[in-house]
């Protein structure tokens, strides 16, 4: 017995000598060493202690790299000296050192930490990927690794600088990318003047980030946003300043590589790689001084660098060869002996120089004064955090940034100054007469064109473009806002359709009003109900809410996602046509009391309609062409159809996400308090986790039946959340619900519901679900669910403290009852006007256009400050007008000085720099405000309507009427605020960034003056006003009877009916009558002529296969657009049924996982189909090609995983129910991305909703992919689409064609070959050999057991397509066995009759060698 366990310690002792053995500790102590490959693991398992071998090299190592990603490496000991074999070994030595040895015993690396003799020393790796060598008996800290780095700056690391003793702690790159000694660049921090992080080259400077302000590295872009915070700089006060960053969630690092580039990178644990977030330098301009002395780097620009204003090429031939390191010299000699004859020039948005000295000051006024004081200053800069940042001697390191950045202002003489207002002249005339010329050639030719074209048709049915509108329409193409549209997509109807529809707005049309406007129902000439919802005039939304809803829900097509029909932009009016809903919206149906549908809405209707809304936001998220965030989800945004099916509305506040975008920010908050998300509403952050939670504050409501923001326990002070948390926590979940629905048969769903929705009102993003996870849970394909933290805003003020319904409006948000939110209406008047103008517009309009321009433009234009290319009129740089000025982007100029102010410096403000802000005008009299009155009378307020409100110094939780009073017996306060969700907010001295909202948003501001400036004020701008109005409508009259004159030269106009290409009956009545089930509306009629041209003619070299249907070719339209054209051909077994079959049904489908068809063309005898262009072919190119090796596992999954989604919305989630009939290979389409998209619908069959199958005598499709129900008796059903599906997923993992597969071992079949494999435990003989890698061996294994149980010969059998996406992302952990697969057993060629036309023929089937699309975009 004895000698086999030595036998088996040997085999052991021997696994752990080759292999490695990580020691289950995260220390080494005196008498404990570890060997090469040994490790120690620290306490979390993040990091380890071991050695390790670069790429390209045998040398070992000693370090720490990380447990996730072991080539990783954070720190190394012997950079210097390499161990060359696996000899090494660490230890604690005599002396209580850490040390490595060689082989041969001798010490190649140690801490050297200590001298004496002590063995009572302990190393420690921590979860920092710190080594601490601590004494035992004190626990002080000896030596660590965070003291001396390598290439890696960690969380918790601190890059030192001592100013005394300059002393530094820095990073060193490697020498490259195999061998870690010391290289040419380090990083650390310089402290002296002010903190900077640098990048050295040799000792030089390579970047720079620019000062730190106590929150930012104020050189750095990247860090205005607020993601990047955490970062510090702090001062212990004796000289030593350290850069640090704070321990995180995820893994981060920043790494100095051998090139000299800062990388910081997050560990992505579901692609299991480092995801670079933010890299210096990132271009030329961040490389330190490229321009040289006094030039300026703009990466944007071409030559990226320019001296600076005032200033000349020191060598203009260096210069020109783009040598710009001599820089540039001063052109003017400044006046400093003749006191105020220098100026200064603004620059916005700069990298301020290195050599900032600097000054604590508030006031940037003061920073001018200093500078100008001082003959050597030549530069100054104010920063609200570091004061002010003077320069003496050079400017070097100068940047232009993009949209961030301080104002740096540089010293110019006098005369330069004049020289560039001089200059700003030069460039208004040309500008002038050029516009005013070229308008006047626009009329002439526009009236010499009209006076050619005579009389023609107003309405015409095709575009040049191809598109179609009907009579209800008139083809209005919106210029600006509108240009983001489609306009060949979406119809646009006249003012008159609709006013005849909803009788001229009748009020007894009327369903409801929201912040958009009155929403009215209406009846079409065709019988069709719509409503139309129409913008009014006291409305704050306006072009930018109408073009969003128009540009998002115009490209969506779900059955859970209100249809919207078209819109009306004409004589002012802005209007958007939906579908009509009978039952109306939610919050109607389950809180009004007095409302029919109180005895309707049982609960199997209220979880229907929650999981409809759950499944319209899966396919906003995640399945539609474009990703978007709702950002307003609540009751009254849900509409019922007749059938009680949920129908999510309201896109105005919605927002397009790109493809690899988790998360948005804005600093424009709009929404509905109660419904959002935490992170959105306190920080404007949103990602689909902020929809997650208002679909979770949803759920609650329709669980109880009451309105969130309406609902107050007076018991418990608890909200809507806070009480359904009490009472689920309580195990008493049924008590929350609706005594309407609170019925024990239920329970078990009710008390799931409330659970689900906790879960997804967390206060964090990530701790809430997906909305994929969502409906997981909700249709028990999760089983357990997670235990929810108490929800944020569980506890609720009473109605005292919530302040009036006037204070809410005055935030900007909408009060429950409003249908829409108020947004910031920032839109400027020439966007109102210009939104409104029409493609065929008269000569009125174009007039008007032309003298608002020169109205609105001229005045800015001439007030501009700085450099041209830099002036900008917008309100949204931080303290545009100083101190006490007030910035309005709708007025000119921009800024004002608030009342009771009046400028700084009169000549700066004339002139456009507003920056030094205004002064109080008369003193406040604090002492009459506490009783102690010298006669001038107590101070006031004024109050400022529409006021951005932001940085307030204090805040006080009380009444918004008490709020005066605290300010006013606090001599400091000089404004105060109120907001519902805040409380009392209150300023001290100065008061900067005040803004004013154009639109509905924004609150009111209270600024405290003296008593005498409370008097009422005159209006100085009412000249001007008058002034205008008359131009404009002097202007106008004029421009009227141009106009009227124009008109009677053309004649009479005529309206004729709109007519489809094709009617004067070059087309068959066959293609008449499909036509007519077509909505022209949304889809595009191409010309011949213009798919002609786009395809050459139809060369041969630009086809791109032939298919069942005929031939494809690939086409470039007029404006650079790829199309596919599938042309009919006159020999081609498919004809007119399954051309409209296709057309009527692809025309009404919208998801990212189905080819978009743009549109078709039928005329002169030919029909085709225009498709969006696929470079990467169909799937089967790639999948049977041995020599194909692209398509590795992980795009072969995505694959399988986007066919099965496209699938689900087919059978499920679109507004028509549709079985495919023809899923194969090559009716997979590929986009650029790998992304399969499912085409060629022209066998597809619309089914009614509650039907489970259809039986049919004309059987079509392709042999070895119909189901045996359906190819033998003609019956289909969802569950044939899912065999098809479960064949190509066998294709897909075994990488051979089902239908010309044939093992010479009993005839068997793809699908039988597969089966007996499965049997035989031998699945690892199926993988294709190109995928066939252990790494993804499992996923290809459960693969192929999905697709045989797809394959099953019963339909009852096979699970649904939803079901299968849910096996896919294994959420459905186990599997059921699958029974034998239907046709295992191939018959002989000869039997399966595909050489008989005859067969063909009669049972319409494709032959299996042949494509029916063929849509491969080579």
């Amino acid at each position: 017995m004895i000698a086999p366990k030595i036998v088996q310690l040997f085999v052991l002792q021997s696994v752990f000598l080759v292999l490695g053995f990580c020691l289950e500790t995260d220390t080494i102590s005196f008498g404990l060493s570890i060997k090469d490959p040994d490790t120690i693991i620290s306490r979390e398992q993040v990091f380890k202690l071991g050695f390790f071998t670069p790429d390209n090299t045998t040398n070992r190592y000693l370090g720490v790299f990380y447990t996730v990603s072991e080539k990783t490496v954070i720190w190394v000991a012997n950079r210097d000296k390499p161990l060359n074999d696996t000899s090494g070994t660490v230890s604690i030595s005599d002396d209580g050192n850490l040390v490595l040895r060689n082989g041969n015993n001798e010490i190649v690396w140690s801490t050297n930490a200590t001298t004496s003799p002590m063995n009572n020393t302990t190393l420690q790796v921590q979860d920092t990927g710190n080594l601490v060598l601590r004494e035992n008996a004190t626990g002080n800290t000896i030596w660590e690794s965070f003291a001396v780095p390598s290439d890696v700056f960690m969380p918790t690391m601190r890059i030192v600088d001592n100013i005394i003793t300059d002393k530094k702690v820095v990073v060193s790159a490697w020498k490259n990318g195999s061998d870690p000694e010391v290289g040419r660049f380090t990083a650390g921090l310089e402290a002296l003047n002010i903190p900077q992080i640098f990048t050295w080259n040799n000792g030089r400077p390579y970047w720079r980030s620019g000062p730190w302000n106590g929150q930012i590295l104020i050189g750095v872009q990247d860090m205005y946003s607020p993601y990047l915070d955490g970062f510090t700089v702090v001062n212990d006060r004796a000289g030593t300043f350290y850069f640090t960053a704070p321990e995180g969630k995820f893994l981060m690092r920043i790494t100095l590589n051998s090139s000299g580039s800062l990388v910081q990178t997050l560990w992505n644990d579901q692609t299991k790689n480092w995801d670079i977030t933010w890299l210096a330098p990132q271009n030329e301009c961040d490389v330190y001084g490229t321009c040289g002395p006094f030039g300026s780097c703009n990466a944007q620009d071409s030559p990226i660098c320019s001296c600076l204003r005032g200033f000349e090429p020191t060598n203009r031939d260096e210069w020109e060869r783009g040598n710009w390191t001599g820089g540039c010299q001063r052109k003017k000699q400044l006046q400093c002996a003749q006191g105020d004859g220098d100026g200064f020039l603004r620059l916005p948005f700069m990298k301020v120089p290195d050599f900032a000295e600097q000054l604590s000051s508030r006031q940037e006024d003061e920073c001018r004064s200093a500078c100008l004081s001082n003959c050597s200053c030549i530069a100054y800069a104010h920063d609200p955090n570091i004061g002010c940042m003077f320069w003496g001697e050079t400017l070097i390191d100068v940047q232009q940034f993009s949209g961030v950045g301080v104002d740096f202002y540089i010293r110019l003489a006098a005369s330069e100054l004049d020289n560039h207002k001089d200059k700003k002249l030069i460039i208004i005339i040309p500008v002038v007469v050029g516009f005013v010329s070229v308008s006047a050639l626009i009329i002439i030719a526009w009236c010499w064109m009209v006076k050619r074209k005579g009389d023609k048709a107003k309405d015409k049915r095709i575009f040049e473009a191809g598109q179609t509108f009907s009579s209800d329409s008139n083809a209005i193409v919106l210029k600006d806002e509108s240009e983001r549209v489609n306009i060949e997509e979406f119809p646009l109807y006249t003012f008159e359709t609709l006013a005849n529809a909803t009788d001229q707005f009748n009020e007894n049309n009327l369903l409801g009003k929201g912040g958009f406007g009155p929403v009215y129902k209406g009846n079409l000439a065709n019988g069709k109900e719509i409503a139309v919802k129409r913008l009014s005039a006291a409305s704050g939304q306006g072009v930018e809410e109408f073009m969003n809803e128009v540009i998002v829900i115009s490209k969506l097509q779900h059955r859970n996602l209100v249809r919207l029909l078209g819109c009306c932009v004409e004589k002012e009016e802005k209007m958007l046509i939906y579908e009509y809903m009978p039952n109306k919206s939610l919050d109607l149906c389950l809180f009004d009391p007095t409302h029919p549908s109180q005895k309707v809405l049982d609960w199997k209707k209220r979880f229907s309609i929650i999981e409809g809304i759950g499944r319209g936001l899966m396919y906003l998220h995640k399945d539609s062409r474009l990703r978007i965030i709702h950002r307003d989800l609540k009751p009254s945004n849900v509409l019922l159809d007749e059938d009680w099916d949920p129908k999510i509305s309201d896109f105005g506040m919605a927002r397009i996400f790109g493809g690899n975008q988790d998360h948005g920010n804005t600093a424009r908050v709009v929404g509905t308090y109660g419904y959002m998300a935490p992170e959105y509403a306190m920080e404007g952050r949103f990602s689909e986790k902020s929809d997650v939670y208002s679909f979770g504050v949803l759920m609650l409501e329709i669980v109880k039946g009451k309105k969130n923001t309406h609902y107050y326990n007076h018991e418990w002070s608890l909200s809507l959340l806070g009480c359904a948390w009490k009472l689920w926590s309580e195990d008493n979940g049924l008590a929350f619900a609706d005594e309407a629905i609170a019925s024990p048969t239920f329970q078990g769903e009710i008390i799931r519901c409330i659970h689900i929705a906790l879960l997804c009102v967390q206060e964090f993003p990530k701790d809430r679900p997906t909305i994929q996870t969502v409906l997981s849970m909700l249709s028990r394909e999760i089983t357990d669910l997670p235990a929810p933290e108490q929800p944020v805003f569980a506890e609720k003020w009473n109605s005292t403290n919530m302040g009036s319904t006037q204070s809410m409006n005055q935030v900007g948000f909408s009060t429950n009852e409003l249908t829409l939110t108020v947004l910031d209406g920032r839109i400027l008047f020439q966007a109102r006007i210009l939104g409104m103008i029409m493609v065929r517009a008269k000569v009125l309009n174009f007039l008007l256009l032309l003298s608002i321009f020169l109205y609105s433009f001229l005045p800015r234009f001439c007030t501009a400050q700085g450099n041209t290319s830099n002036s900008s009129n917008t309100c949204e740089t931080y303290g545009k007008c100083g101190p006490f000025g007030s910035c309005n982007s709708q007025v000119s100029p921009i800024c004002t000085c608030l009342r009771g102010f009046y400028p700084t410096n009169n000549q700066e403000w004339s002139s456009g720099n507003w920056t030094s802000g205004c002064v109080r005008r008369v003193p406040l009299n604090c002492e009459g405000n506490n009783g102690t009155s010298n006669g001038s009378g107590e101070d006031g307020f004024l109050k400022l309507q529409k006021m951005k409100i932001s940085g307030y110094s204090a805040r006080w939780f009380g009444p918004e009427d008490q709020c005066q009073d605290r300010c006013l017996r606090n001599c400091s306060c000089i404004a105060y605020g109120f907001d519902v969700g805040i409380g009392c907010m209150f300023w001290s001295p100065p008061l900067i960034d005040v803004q004013v909202f154009p639109g509905g948003s924004g609150s009111d501001l209270y600024i405290r003056v003296a008593n005498s400036e409370l008097a009422s004020k005159k209006d100085t701008k009412k000249t001007i006003i008058i002034v205008v109005v008359v131009g404009l409508v002097v202007v106008s009259i004029c421009a009227y009877f141009s106009w009227k004159w124009i008109a009677k030269r053309r004649g009479k106009r005529k309206t004729s009916e709109p007519e489809i290409a094709g009617k004067s009956g070059s087309v068959d009545s066959f293609v008449q009558d499909a036509l007519s089930q077509v909505n022209h509306e949304e889809l595009p009629l191409f010309k011949f002529e213009i798919l002609a041209n786009a395809t050459n003619r139809f060369d041969e070299a630009n086809k791109l296969g032939k298919g069942g249907f005929g031939p494809v070719y690939k086409g470039e339209l007029a404006d650079g657009r790829e199309i596919a054209v599938k042309r009919l051909s006159k020999a081609s077994g498919q004809g007119m049924q399954e051309f409209m079959n296709e057309v009527v049904l692809i025309s009404r489908l919208q998801h990212r996982n189905l080819v978009r068809l743009l549109g078709c063309c039928v005329e002169n005898k030919e029909t085709m189909l225009i498709y969006e262009y696929m470079p990467n072919k169909s799937l089967d190119f790639f999948l049977f090609d041995p020599s194909q090796e692209i398509l590795d596992w992980l795009k072969r999954f995505n694959i399988i995983e986007g066919i099965c989604r496209g699938l689900l919305y087919l059978h499920r989630d679109s507004r028509l129910k549709i079985i495919h009939r023809d899923l194969k290979p090559s009716n997979i389409l590929l986009d650029n991305d790998w992304n399969p998209k499912i085409s060629d619908f022209g066998m597809a069959r619309i089914y009614g909703t509650k039907q489970d199958h259809v039986s049919t005598v004309r059987v079509v499709g392709t042999y070895g992919y119909m189901a045996p129900e359906y190819a033998l008796e003609g019956r289909f059903s969802e569950k044939s689409d899912v065999f098809s599906f479960g064949v190509l997923m066998l294709e897909i993992a075994t990488g051979k064609r089902n239908t010309t597969f044939n093992h010479q071992e009993g005839s068997l079949n793809l699908l039988g070959h597969v089966w007996r494999l499965w049997n035989e435990d031998n699945v690892a003989h199926l993988i294709d050999p190109r995928i066939s890698g252990a790494s993804y061996r499992s996923e290809v294994v459960r693969c192929i057991h999905i697709g045989l149980l797809c394959v099953q010969e019963l339909p009852k059998d096979r699970p649904s397509i939803s079901t299968v996406l849910s096996m896919l992302s294994s959420e459905t952990i186990e599997l059921p066995e699958p029974k034998q697969s239907a046709f295992s057993i191939k018959s002989s060629h000869s039997d399966t009759g595909t050489s008989s036309s005859q067969q063909t023929q009669k049972s319409s089937c494709s032959l299996n060698n042949v494509t029916l699309t063929m849509v491969d975009g080579r």
